[in-house]
């Protein structure tokens, strides 16, 4: 009567066995095993805090970049404006073809 019991229990929980065991053959792929165990849930909250932390430090320099960008496409759009220069329109140059300043 024991093997019918282990095939009812296994017929009743296919679903997470079989999760189970896919889960267990694609960490061993990574290298896991007894020898060489998953890292501890608290190690890798460290390590995602110590990232975060990188990442807002990080991500605060881009948004300075991207400010002083933007300030400095401003400076020229404004400089071609006073000095009236035409970016869409093309410059005759004595001897070539037209060239156009558009980017």
């Amino acid at each position: 009567m024991l093997p019918i019991q282990r095939a009812d229990f296994f017929e009743a929980h296919r679903a997470d066995i079989t999760l189970h065991q896919t889960a267990k053959k694609y960490f061993d792929g990574l290298g896991f095993s007894k020898n060489n165990p998953l890292p501890k849930i608290d190690a890798l909250r460290k390590d995602w805090a110590m990232l975060e932390a990188e990442r807002k430090n990080l991500y605060h320099g881009y948004r300075e970049v991207k400010q002083l960008r933007t300030d400095l496409v401003t400076a020229q759009s404004n400089a071609e404006w006073l000095l009236g220069i035409n970016r869409k329109a093309p410059v005759k140059i004595s001897g070539r073809e037209n060239i156009s300043h558009e980017r």
